[in-house]
């Protein structure tokens, strides 16, 4: 702790410098947060979908539905 708070007085360079891959690996991993957001929401209404299938549908497609699940 107190190495650090060195550091930082002697050099200011220093924390940007150390910062930077920071902010690259949160942004990498937003995006990859987002793309697994959008990717599960596809999935959830494709499901949604086949749910809402099986409400309205016949004997065959509730088959289907409940196969398919």
């Amino acid at each position: 702790m107190v190495n650090s708070l060195k550091n930082t007085q002697f050099s200011p360079v220093q924390p940007e410098s150390r910062w930077m891959p920071e902010a690259m690996v949160m942004l990498i991993l937003m995006r990859i947060i987002i793309f697994l957001i959008v990717a599960f929401q596809d999935v959830s209404a494709v499901k949604f979908s086949a749910g809402n299938r099986l409400k309205s549908g016949g004997m065959a497609e509730k088959r289907a539905a409940a196969r398919f699940r």
